[in-house]
């Protein structure tokens, strides 16, 4: 049995339903119907006893990854836009519709959007009062609802930049419990662990999420690349960046330091100026202020395979 539902002029989902016994298969995925790309997929094998909670279950599944996917692609956005351009204002946020009733968001996320947003903005200006500003905003959502797994999910990343590493994990396991299905919680998870000093675990938290996806988003790799660096692996750095065949700024740095550390002087020289095509300003005094480590040597692979390869301080 095949089934689609538009859900508004950007994205499809298409899904079947197989029965086998006692249980039944339910696959679901997300398409961009502008490029056919697919944005996401995922699996629920349950017992069919009742279908009806079944049914709800799946649902609701769904309809909150798919939230969570359109958070991503608006703070996605956000910063690829010129920090002067910058708007947080939540109404100014596309809205998808279900076909068969409206699809709006609750308070508490619709308030959590601009968190994500104010946070890309932060890793471009560094600038500490953008900081502040989401913090204020995370703490609002939280007042709103404090069992929503983006607000959970908004909050981990804020607690991440704020440094408070306990409070950023309390949020992200939260999160996790209120919405296991999504990968993308998962995978900044995983960076959680990174900041925080625990690079093996989150090398096994992003490996969960890119299992529990078949389509992943690219930055998914960047987190990968990232953790293995720290672990100085660095030729399985250049493996998983293999996997974006579109690179950001991020990215060709991580390449352009593992690249340093395996003795590839040409090769981290030209990652590099690819970086500085996207992201001219870039310092390692940036990189410090973007990137908080609960303990600094975390970043030393990172620094010092890019000053080798010529960043400025």
């Amino acid at each position: 049995m095949q089934a689609a539902r538009d859900l508004g002029a950007s994205y499809v989902i298409e899904g079947s339903v197989r029965k086998a016994g006692e249980r039944i298969r339910i696959t679901a995925q997300l398409i961009d119907a502008r490029t056919g790309n697919h944005v996401w997929a995922e699996r629920y094998d349950r017992e069919c006893h009742d279908i009806f909670a079944v049914q709800d279950e799946v649902v609701a599944a769904i309809v909150t990854t798919f939230e969570g996917r359109m958070v991503a692609a608006a703070a996605l956005q956000v910063r690829k836009r010129p920090p002067m351009t910058f708007s947080c204002r939540a109404g100014s946020w596309p809205t998808p519709t279900w076909r068969r009733r409206p699809f709006r968001f609750f308070p508490a996320r619709r308030r959590s959007i601009p968190i994500f947003a104010l946070l890309g903005r932060y890793w471009f200006d560094t600038d500490p009062r953008t900081l502040h500003e989401a913090s204020l905003a995370a703490q609002r959502a939280m007042e709103l609802d404090s069992n929503d797994p983006t607000v959970h999910h908004a909050n981990g990343m804020v607690m991440v930049w704020l440094r408070e590493y306990e409070r950023a994990g309390v949020h992200f396991d939260r999160a996790v419990a209120l919405n296991p299905a999504d990968a993308q919680i998962r995978a900044d998870r995983a960076n959680w662990l990174r900041y925080a000093g625990r690079p093996a675990e989150a090398l096994a938290s992003i490996d969960d999420a890119l299992k529990r996806t078949p389509f992943p988003p690219y930055w998914f790799w960047v987190i990968r690349a990232k953790i293995l660096l720290e672990l100085r692996r660095y030729g399985e750095v250049v493996a998983a960046l293999d996997n974006m065949p579109k690179k950001d700024h991020p990215a060709w740095l991580t390449l352009a330091a593992a690249h340093d550390h395996l003795g590839h002087a040409a090769l981290a020289a030209h990652a590099l100026a690819k970086a500085r095509e996207l992201r001219p300003s870039i310092s390692s005094r940036e990189l410090i202020a973007v990137n908080p480590y609960a303990h600094r040597d975390a970043l030393k692979p990172l620094l010092d395979g890019l000053r080798n390869a010529g960043l400025p301080e």
